[in-house]
């Protein structure tokens, strides 16, 4: 399971993955309800992510990482919320005797880049998708003023939680680095 959690909306996807196959089973966004103060927000969110993980027989929980600095764009208001959700999350998981992993950004990112180009946040939908083989799929509503369809916001969660699963089945199924052997130190006797 990967996710990518936020007070606003978490993106929650499941992958199942053998070697490099990987097949998406589940996508899709929770919104925590905040109208009844934090501590119910996250016994909702914590009820709503153990419920999927019992469904799916999920065997990984993997979250991206909070930041917990972004100049100009962080705060104590901000940083705060997600880490005490990101952390009550993860210590959900460990409860169940499953050690919760937790990948930063640019982790997830290097993992999943074709090239050397590092892909952009508005990047993540179809690179999911090509790691995949399938076409992305996109959720989408109708915008109240020009009654048109709009791409919706969830649909960049559900592709952050898919990226956080799939760089972890890819850091996890990539063969391995072999360490070159440390050279000895000569000593010099007097």
């Amino acid at each position: 399971m990967g996710v990518d959690a936020s007070t606003t909306t978490i993106g929650i996807s499941i992958i199942d993955y053998d070697g490099y196959v990987r097949n998406l089973v589940h996508q899709e966004y929770y919104k925590p309800d905040k109208t009844n103060g934090i501590l119910e927000m996250l016994r909702q969110a914590r009820t709503h992510i153990l419920k999927l993980f019992g469904k799916y027989k999920v065997q990984e929980f993997i979250i991206e990482d909070y930041v917990r600095f972004m100049k100009g764009a962080s705060s104590a208001g901000t940083v705060i919320p997600l880490a005490i959700l990101n952390m009550t999350l993860r210590l959900s998981i460990l409860d169940l005797g499953i050690k919760p992993e937790a990948l930063n950004v640019l982790k997830i990112r290097h993992a999943l880049k074709f090239d050397k180009i590092l892909p952009k946040k508005e990047d993540i939908p179809e690179l999911v998708a090509r790691h995949l083989g399938i076409p992305y799929p996109w959720l989408y509503k109708i915008n109240k003023k020009t009654k048109q369809e709009v791409v919706m916001e969830e649909s960049y969660d559900v592709a952050d939680s898919m990226a956080v699963a799939l760089a972890w089945a890819k850091l996890q199924t990539a063969p391995k680095k072999k360490s070159r052997p440390k050279a000895s130190k000569d000593i010099k006797s007097k």
